[in-house]
């Protein structure tokens, strides 16, 4: 019997032809890509190309003596190995077509074609007939099929030195294809016109009612609560069940009649027809490769002669559907609007009710089905060349569809919410098997049906009974579907006992219960065949376009698109390596730029938001209130350029309202981009996953240090208006508008799973910390090479070289000196700059904030490398006048020799200069610690408090021994004040002097006490209100102490402080003496004594008080106190007045 052959090959030739179709479509690919062969691409090789199917499919003789062919045949093995895919899949089409044309003439052994009826023979033979249409469509669409099929028949001439086996076959079938795909179709499916006929306007009544939205809704196709009694009822009626095949019908009916345009004068054909090829412009065969169908049917129509047909007549119902494509795109607008309605309805009633997914599942792949095919219309025809009299702009606008995204996002949790009830749904339909329809398929076999029943299909009924009444979760079904295919043609042959339609009822339950163990065992390939959307794989880029433009528009749903970009690699078979290779390199591509794409727009956005943030924080600063302060005086007059500052809280005006919108509507598309991101931990393409947060985290990160080292520097006016000065930003400033800029970053963490402060910390800490640094606990970075310290643009690069340059320059210059009780150094009123505004407690807290200790230890090494360089100088100094310090040291208590010998001192204001500069530095050290050790104290307490606490377990290590230096440098890391266990200066200046130099540096307190006769001393004057002498000479008391302390903590032998404490009360006593013999001499007119006699002697009260070692008892046996105390009372009594030049 013929159609005994019929269920085995039809079920494997429709896997074949999906499988030829891919290949057809991959070849397509690599014919306009790329790696298109070079046969074709190379410019060498035209002349050969033109002349190749001149006589096809013979070879012309002249082609030995073509230019080209000699490195044809060099390069025979490349051609042949770049054209094997390629021609075999020409052959293969050949072949399949023959096989399926075989098989579908089989088909008309059957008595009829009904879907009601016999479903399966009905949906095979559609479906084998339109495989067999598309292959010969996709074939006639390579324009290059002759050249490459006799390129390769030459390569593989040259290569196996014998003919292609294939070739004298599939040559005259591919002439007479070029020629006329159409013809060569309609002579071959002759003897199957009947059939078709039948089996294609059996769609009619289906097709119609599923294209249709008025008709979905009015039966409520996917509403089932609009019958409450229905609800927990399962779908079982015929249109649902063919609904199933609803992505199919469209090519069924286009390419069927295409093949057999004799089937079109049946009546309602052409009607059916019409209806069909107006859904759109553009008809798929797979993927890819698409044709246009219009001109085909239109040559058909008006070429194909049969009386029977008729089809000139009918050419006006034809133009009619190609005319109404126009309304295609606003027909599927409604139709995707509709299905995204419903499918977010059932969504919500399946995520509160999971038990209802089981009974409804027929519906819910009904609905994703719909949902796939309009999306893939969409993409489809958005990029297509339009139809002939369309308008572009009106369709461009019926294309721009900000839904579409939405609409895939659903059908991907959709697709997630149906694998979580997968067991669920197999469980359901296993006791649906055993129990109702066992019951039922008993009941429907008996009478009518057992007599009727054909030889050879009884055995098959019964075995398909017993199977589904033991029926189990884990049971293979496919054998028995097929077993229903074979009785299914049994009944359906024209030599049938009975007519399908006295057998009806058992039909139906045979068919829907084959339908039913399909949910079982093929639970997820129903679900993968509903939601897979890897058609679009060749819609990439306008995927990414629309992702670009869904960021600003529909944010929420963005992710669902890189999650079906990523999910393409999966869909490719992976034993065509090169198809494989190329989409899952472009798919990584892709996923990689719009995950970078949206990480990008979120942080463009906070930075919108940042900005906003930073403008209201700007409006609380001082210069605001002093502005509203000084508008109210009667004479305040502002310049003719100035900017009122902006009002705070002016924003809210009601005028400003299209501004605040304006920031709502950022925030609102930023916190939406962070929730989508938020969906998915990791997007995983083949053998790479990608974690969506940490794209946006390196953004962030990103952004943020460009917001810092942006605000690093500021510019300001010069000397004059050509002369702009770049400067660093005050800390202060810095802080607070990093401040608002992460509290903007801040508010992510609501839409988010991103630790935000951990991400900062990362920041800022790598802003402030180099490698020369080296681990903690050690003084190596003193040492350190300049060449290995690195800022590479870093925030703290920008602070130690101002405030390295600020020491080593700004504080050399007179004008500016530091104020004890102010805690900051202050210029004088009137100059251009203002050191207290960078410069003091406030200041240093605020840069310890940003930067931490390491930070503060890379602006301290600036520091250290000042005070080194002019250690030396000093040396220098003393060196210079050695002989006469070692008399001094000698005869300070004779006056007349001491007197000579102070007259023979040499550089001693230089001295003193680098001495003083020495104070400033070590000033602005101090300062910076205790500002570190305020900013401790508060950011860390515990820390801090358990630190100082085993600092002070030990007694002051000040001879630097080794066992104790790890907590020394611990402890004043954390601000600790560690007063002579201050090791990072002792190793910076042991740089500068050795054991050779302790003779030399012994005389340093004597230096020191003979430079009261300098210039520098005679100028000095004490200014009461910042507690400073007005060229810093004040400063020189630490510079004193602690250059003593290093001097001798270094080079001694004995490691006893009283050496220490020795050298401090030379300096006092010897000091007191020169002082004191002054203050005698006052009345005296001497040139060399001070013009301020009372702001010098304060200086040894002062230096007292820096001392780490010495107490009051040390000066006053020298210099008693009530003599100091009348000085000091001298300068503050004074009747303090603000002139010009004051600080």
């Amino acid at each position: 019997m013929a159609q005994s052959k019929f269920p085995e090959s039809s079920i494997i030739l429709r896997e074949y032809g999906e499988g030829l179709l891919q290949r057809l479509a991959h070849s397509k690919r690599v014919l306009n890509g790329p790696a298109r062969p070079f046969l074709l691409s190379d410019a060498s090789f035209n002349k050969l190309v033109a002349i190749l199917p001149k006589k096809f499919p013979d070879f012309d003789p002249s082609i030995d003596r073509t230019v080209g062919y000699d490195m044809f045949q060099s390069r025979a093995k490349q051609i042949y190995e770049q054209l094997e895919p390629i021609y075999y899949s020409f052959v293969d089409c050949q072949k399949f077509t023959r096989s399926a044309l075989a098989i579908l003439t089989t088909g008309t052994s059957f008595s009829d074609y009904k879907m009601d009826e016999n479903l399966n023979v009905t949906t095979n033979f559609l479906e084998l007939l339109s495989l067999y249409s598309k292959a010969i469509m996709a074939l006639s669409t390579f324009e290059e099929a002759k050249i490459v099929s006799i390129a390769f028949a030459r390569a593989h001439q040259l290569q196996k030195s014998l003919a292609e086996p294939d070739y004298q076959a599939f040559a005259p079938f591919l002439q007479s294809l070029s020629a006329d795909p159409l013809k060569m179709m309609q002579e071959e499916t002759k003897g199957i016109q009947q059939a078709s006929s039948k089996a294609l306007l059996n769609l009619f009544k289906t097709y119609a009612q599923i294209r249709t939205v008025s008709a979905l809704r009015d039966s409520g196709a996917f509403n089932f609560i609009q019958k409450p009694e229905d609800v927990p009822k399962p779908v079982i009626d015929k249109v649902h069940h063919q609904m199933l095949y609803g992505d199919k019908m469209l090519g069924w009916i286009l390419f069927g009649y295409l093949a057999v345009p004799e089937a079109l004068g049946a009546p309602g054909a052409v009607e059916l027809l019409k209806t069909a090829i107006s859904e759109g412009w553009v008809q798929t065969i797979k993927d890819n490769l698409t044709v246009s169908l219009q001109v085909d049917f239109n040559t058909t129509f008006g070429s194909y002669k049969s009386k029977a047909a008729a089809l000139k007549d009918k050419k006006k119902t034809l133009k009619e559907g190609i005319a109404k494509q126009l309304e295609s795109p606003m027909r599927h607008r409604e139709f995707r609007t509709f299905i995204r309605h419903e499918l977010h309805t059932l969504l919500c009633l399946f995520q509160d009710e999971p038990g209802l997914l089981a009974p409804k599942f027929l519906m819910v792949l009904d609905a994703l089905q719909l949902a796939r095919e309009e999306i893939l219309w969409y993409f489809r025809h958005a990029k297509a060349a339009l139809p002939k009299n369309a308008k572009k702009q009106i369709f461009e606008e019926e294309f721009k569809d900000i839904k579409i995204a939405e609409l895939i996002d659903l059908m991907t949790t959709f697709k997630q919410l149906l694998k979580e009830h997968k067991s669920l749904v197999q469980n359901y339909y296993v006791e649906y098997l055993r129990g109702c329809h066992s019951r039922e398929l008993a009941a429907s076999t008996d009478g009518t049906f057992a007599n009727g029943i054909p030889g050879g299909a009884a055995t098959i009924v019964e075995s398909i009974k017993e199977e589904i009444k033991n029926a189990r979760v884990d049971s293979d079904f496919r054998t028995t579907r097929l077993n229903w295919l074979r009785a299914e043609c049994a009944f359906s042959a024209n030599s049938a006992p009975q007519m399908l339609s006295k057998i009806s009822t058992a039909l139906s339950r045979f068919t829907l219960v084959m339908l039913h163990t399909r949910f079982i065992d093929e639970f997820d390939e129903l679900v993968e065949d509903a939601t897979s959307l890897h058609g679009l794989y060749s819609y990439r880029d306008q995927i990414q376009e629309y992702l670009v433009r869904g960021m600003q528009v529909t944010p929420v749903h963005t992710m669902a698109l890189i999650k079906l970009i990523a999910d393409f690699p999966t869909k490719v078979n992976r034993y065509n390596a090169d198809e494989f290779n190329d989409v899952t390199t472009n798919s990584t591509t892709l996923v990689e730029k719009s995950l970078d794409e949206i990480a990008a727009r979120i942080v463009a956005l906070l930075n919108d938001v940042a900005k906003s943030y930073v403008s209201f924080d700007h409006q609380l600063t001082e210069s605001n209130a002093a502005y509203k302060l000084l508008s109210t005086a009667p004479n305040y007059k502002p310049a003719k350029d100035f900017v009122p500052p902006v009002v705070p809280g002016s924003e809210s005006d009601f005028k400003k309202r299209t501004e605040h919108n304006q920031l709502r509507a950022i925030e609102q598309n930023a916190w939406e981009l962070c929730m989508t991101l938020n969906q998915y931990h990791e997007i995983v393409v083949y053998n790479s996953a990608y974690a969506p947060k940490e794209y946006l985290r390196e953004k962030i990160q990103e952004s943020f240090r460009k917001y810092v080292r942006s605000n690093a520097m500021v510019e300001i006016p010069g000397k004059d208006e050509k002369h702009i000065e770049q400067v660093i930003q005050r800390p202060s400033i810095l802080e607070s508008a990093i401040n608002s800029y992460i509290s903007a970053l801040k508010l992510i963490e609501n839409y988010l799973d991103l630790d935000i402060d951990d991400l900062l910390r990362e920041v800022l800490m790598g802003e402030s910390y180099v490698t020369a640094l080296k681990k903690s606990g050690t003084l190596d970075w003193v040492d350190v090479d300049e060449g290995e310290v690195k800022y590479n643009g870093n925030l703290i690069g920008f602070y130690v070289q101002w405030y390295g340059d600020f020491i080593s320059k700004k504080l050399t210059q007179p004008n500016i000196v530091f104020s004890p009780n102010r805690k900051c150094f202050a210029s004088k009123t009137g100059m251009s700059f203002h050191a207290e505004l960078y410069a003091d407690l406030n200041e240093f807290k605020c840069l310890a904030n940003l930067v931490g200790p390491y930070g503060i230890k890379l602006i301290e090494r600036e520091v250290l490398k000042f005070v080194l360089a002019s250690v030396n100088g000093i040396k220098d100094s003393i060196s210079l006048n050695r002989l006469t310090l070692d008399e001094l040291s000698k005869n300070y208590f004779n006056e007349p020799t001491c007197n000579e010998t102070l007259k023979r001192l040499k550089d001693a204001d230089a001295f003193l200069s680098r001495s003083i500069s020495i104070g400033n530095a070590l000033c602005f050290r101090e300062l910076l610690h205790e500002a570190l050790r305020w900013v401790s104290q508060e950011k860390i307490p515990h820390i801090y408090a358990t630190v100082h606490a085993s600092f002070k377990q030990y007694r002051t290590n000040t001879f630097m021994a080794n066992e104790f230096i790890p907590l020394d440098t611990l402890a004043y890391d954390c601000g600790v004040n560690v007063g002579t266990a201050d090791q990072a200066l002792k190793k910076a200046i042991s740089r500068a002097i050795g054991s050779a130099d302790a003779p030399l540096l012994d005389l340093l307190p004597y230096m020191y006490a003979a430079s009261f006769t300098s210039l520098t001393w005679k100028e000095a004057d004490y200014k009461a209100i910042i507690e400073a002498h007005t060229n810093n000479i004040h400063t020189l008391a630490k510079a004193i102490n602690f250059l003593v302390l290093a001097f001798k903590s270094v080079n001694t032998v004995n490691a006893n402080e009283k050496e220490i404490v020795d050298q401090l009360k030379i300096f006092t006593e010897v000091s007191s003496v020169i002082l004191l013999r002054m203050s005698r001499n006052l009345t005296v007119k001497d040139k060399t004594l001070p013009t301020n006699l009372p702001a010098v002697l304060i200086f040894l009260d002062l230096f007292l008080e820096e001392s780490p070692l010495l107490t009051r008892d040390a000066l006053e046996s020298v210099f008693p106190y009530a003599l100091l105390r009348n000085e000091w009372k001298a300068l503050f009594t004074t009747k303090i007045a603000k002139k010009k030049g004051d600080y």
